[in-house]
């Protein structure tokens, strides 16, 4: 089959080795016994045999598809004109269609007997059966089981997990979906899922439903080209409703030329429109970009170019670039650099069609807000974090004020402060509790309140916070990272406080999974500046790994200034990266004495081991 295929013999001869020469014996009471030479397959497992199992199944469906083109064979079509089909495979299961006539089960049959003797398998007659249309008579049903010594059944419900017949009630059929998202819903305990989250388990689930348009609504053309017709699907129907995003974005590029029309085509990359702007006087029906080529220098037909169209459009077509091995037409992406479609350009042109439908020009404060959403969606935070944000900025979170519009409460009161309405501005930013909150941040937050809303804030946090304090922007800091697997990474920071009249230590190990080894917090005596207790710090950090035991370390702490022996590694990271010591460090300035974790996480941390291992998965 192999060399049927155009294998070349040294390939053959080098899988036929993989099969003939293993050997293999059987365990009985822990103790091995014989020496089995296999002589036509390999070992259940193997890497190998899926692959030797679809080269025996493509000469099966080879023999299948010669006998469809002698015409002794005739599949189904999904619909008129569409291709017939004659057998579908999936892993070991084969569907074969034919009619139910003594000639075409007689060439089933001799197929079937035809691909045993040659490949050495068998048919399990047993787990095979047969499907009858309601067309077919009893007697001929009888006569056809007999033949293929199968059984017969009445009705296949499941297939792959979806329905095998589908009639015109279409919404009882596909009813299990539904139910399916519904119990996992259940089973996720949807309630407690994040907005992040309840978006991972509709794209996991709900949108894992096959669907196959082609043959139906568009079988002579392609999809850009479709149109819509009588009693056509909600499903079609939506699909349809994109296709205006697609056209805007999407321009052929030249291959062969043979697929793209001259003049209704978007095939000019560098051009108005991307189309010809003005149409030549001589208009040939069913003009084709491969018309304009001279095939026998594979270049453009320069003279014909420029007599027939405008200089303008001439110009753009002769600046092409044409394929010197003559590969086939193929529609790229123009929003994107690779060409190719995403969500998110798509999205992009979708604002775009729409704000010109409603001839909306563009303020700079909506230019504002659309800068404020690119930093948030490419801020390297968790998902339900950017969905929160969001959120907030919209003003569609429950709070008081806003469920009294909804009439679901009847006291707008915060029912931390009662004192002030709770809003959104209010129970994030401007509410005691809130303040409390944001006190323990690692930057310095400035009080004042903010007139425009969550909007305000979070542009305060994203854009002019962030780069002021630590050196970077929201949209890509520094994380921690793990060390190397042979090695343990050694994390410390140090603290001064009342002005230098003491000091605290922090110090934690992890590995190369951001598990805790050991951590400590504890307290120092007076210093004279931040960078002395720097030096402390370390020293303290390294003591405190000899005497735990860790040699092999990669040490790391926010301050460039400390450096070390040759043997370690010494790093001045950004704070961020070293939050869970700057916590231990500052919760220091609680304690008398010092303060050790073993192998579990330490509280005063927890947060910031949270936002380490949350870019770890």
């Amino acid at each position: 089959m192999m060399l049927k295929l155009g294998f070349p013999e040294i390939w053959v001869d080098r899988v036929m080795s993989c099969v003939t020469t293993p050997s293999f014996s059987v365990q009985i009471n822990g103790k091995a016994y014989g020496n089995i030479t296999p002589s036509r397959g390999i070992r259940q497992g193997d890497p190998l045999s899926p692959y030797l199992f679809l080269l025996c199944a493509e000469g099966f469906t080879s023999l299948l598809a010669r006998k469809e083109l002698e015409g002794r064979l005739h599949g189904v079509a999904l619909c008129r004109n569409a291709p017939s089909i004659s057998n579908l495979l999936f892993a070991d299961d084969s569907l074969i269609f034919c009619q139910a006539n003594n000639d075409e089960v007689q060439v089933v049959s001799d197929t079937l007997q035809l691909y045993v003797e040659a490949s050495g398998q068998c048919i399990n007659l047993e787990k095979s059966s047969a499907y009858f249309s309601s067309n077919v008579s009893v007697e001929q049903k009888t006569w056809i089981i007999d033949k293929l010594k199968v059984k017969e059944v009445a009705r296949f419900d499941n297939y792959l997990g979806l329905p095998t017949l589908i009639g015109r009630r279409k919404y009882e059929t596909f009813a299990f979906l539904k139910e399916r998202v519904w119990r996992k819903l259940q089973g996720w305990k949807g309630k407690m899922l994040s907005k992040a989250g309840k978006e991972v388990l509709i794209k996991a689930v709900a949108q894992s439903i096959p669907t196959c348009f082609k043959a139906k609504y568009f079988p002579r053309c392609d999809f850009l080209d479709a149109t819509d017709c009588q009693n056509s699907s909600y499903v079609w129907k939506s699909l349809l409703a994109a296709q205006p995003i697609l056209k805007k974005g999407c321009y052929w590029r030249v291959g062969n030329g043979a697929s793209i029309r001259v003049l209704k085509y978007c095939w000019l990359p560098n051009h108005p429109t991307k189309k010809i702007l003005f149409p030549p006087e001589e208009e040939i029906w069913e003009w084709r970009v491969s018309d304009l080529v001279d095939w026998q220098t594979h270049q453009w037909d320069r003279e014909r170019i420029m007599a027939l169209f405008h200089q303008f459009d001439a110009e753009a077509i002769l600046q092409v670039p044409l394929s010197r091995r003559v590969a086939q037409d193929g529609l790229v992406w123009s929003f994107t650099k690779r060409g190719r479609y995403t969500v998110r350009s798509g999205y992009f042109v979708a604002k775009q069609l729409r704000k010109d439908e409603l001839n909306a020009g563009e303020s700079s404060e909506h230019r504002a807000l659309g800068f404020l959403w690119s930093c948030l969606w490419k801020a390297a935070v968790p998902s339900k974090i950017k969905i929160f944000s969001w959120r907030a900025c919209l003003n569609i979170l429950p709070t008081q004020d806003n469920l009294i519009r909804r009439r679901v409460m009847e006291n707008a009161r915060c029912c931390l402060c009662h004192q002030e309405t709770e809003t959104v501005l209010h129970v994030l930013w401007t509410c005691g509790a809130a303040q409390d909150v944001w006190a323990g941040s690692l930057g310095r937050l400035q009080k004042s309140a903010f007139r425009g809303g969550m909007e305000s804030v979070l542009d305060y946090l994203l854009v002019d916070m962030a780069p002021k304090e630590y050196g970077y922007s929201w949209r890509g800091f520094p994380t921690w990272q793990p060390p190397p697997e042979t090695f343990f990474k050694l994390n410390f920071d140090g603290a001064c406080f009342d002005e230098g009249a003491a000091s605290g230590y922090g110090a934690v190990i992890r590995n190369e999974k951001g598990d805790v080894m050991v951590a400590l917090a504890a307290r120092g005596g007076a210093v004279r500046d931040s960078e002395e207790v720097e030096v402390m710090a370390c020293r303290k950090a390294l003591e405190f790994a000899i005497d735990a035991g860790f040699t092999e370390i990669v040490l790391e702490g926010d301050n460039a200034l400390v450096s070390g022996p040759s043997l370690i590694i010494v790093l001045g990271v950004v704070l961020m990266a070293n939050g869970v010591a700057h916590s231990l460090a500052r919760f220091a300035r609680l304690l008398d004495n010092e303060i050790v974790w073993l192998e579990e996480d330490p509280p005063p941390a927890v947060d910031a081991l949270y936002l380490d291992s949350s870019f770890l998965n």
